[in-house]
């Protein structure tokens, strides 16, 4: 490989990235200490233990995402890995590391879901919001263990495969992929719709606890809150079926209802 090679922007992005990812890290692993470690501050700073629970998931999650992302697609688009992925292919290994990226996307959405939720049941509900969040815990978690199974069933009996990505990625980038699927399937719809769903929900919740906030603090700005809240409400509401809507070829002609029917 040659020096000018060497310093692509396909490395670059990957050194950039680990740089802030291991930064968050620390930050991540510091309030860790700080929340069980050290009483003294525990006792001066509120801190509620179901939402410091869900934000440690949260990052957990994260950090498994960025891991898996990393063998699977960041890396392997560098090219340094291209004769060794060539060399396993087909491979259940590449499988299995290709699904838990996706099952690491999955717990990435559903636990930052989960933090904006929990978030909003404090503030709204704050005399049983405990007993609340226990019980959602015992709901929510066993989903986010079942549903990415259940959604990519397609994906057990296919060997894993490398594709080779196109420009604008170096010569010999690859990312971890996977053959021939169960019924030939090829679209984890779940996953699709969760992808639309999840940031407009979040955005709808952290907007809920914005103005729950202002309300607090500055009570005079409460109806300018309030004007902005139902529009954003209102957007929450009627986005996902309109993206859904433009997004998806069945609604728009004949033809392609009936291709996405058969």
């Amino acid at each position: 490989m040659s020096f000018d090679n060497l310093f692509n922007y396909a490395y670059v992005f990957v050194i950039v990235s680990y740089i802030y990812m291991f930064l968050t890290v620390g930050v991540v692993w510091k309030m860790y200490k700080v929340y069980y470690a050290n009483h003294m501050i525990l006792k001066s700073i509120v801190v509620h233990r179901c939402l410091f629970q869900t934000f440690i998931w949260m990052q957990i999650a994260n950090l498994l995402f960025f891991i898996f992302d990393n063998i699977v697609f960041r890396l392997p688009s560098t090219g340094l890995f291209t004769e060794l992925c060539d060399y396993l292919a087909p491979s259940h290994l590449l499988k299995v590391l290709y699904m838990l990226q996706l099952f690491s996307n999955y717990s990435s959405i559903y636990y930052s879901f989960l933090f904006c939720l929990t978030r909003l049941i404090i503030l709204f509900i704050t005399e049983s919001h405990e007993k609340i969040c226990k019980k959602l815990f015992l709901v929510f978690i066993p989903i986010t263990l079942i549903t990415p199974i259940i959604a990519d069933f397609y994906m057990i009996p296919a060997p894993g495969a490398c594709r080779r990505l196109k420009p604008p990625y170096p010569p010999g980038a690859i990312s971890i992929s996977y053959g021939q699927s169960l019924f030939n399937i090829r679209t984890d719809n779940f996953m699709l719709g969760l992808t639309f769903f999840a940031p407009v929900a979040i955005l709808f919740m952290n907007a809920m606890v914005v103005f729950k906030v202002v309300g607090i603090i500055r009570p005079e700005f409460v109806p300018y809150a309030q004007l902005i809240r139902n529009r954003i409400i209102d957007f929450g509401m009627i986005s996902v079926p309109w993206i859904f809507y433009f997004s998806h070829p069945m609604f728009h002609d004949k033809t392609a209802r009936v291709s996405s029917m058969t």
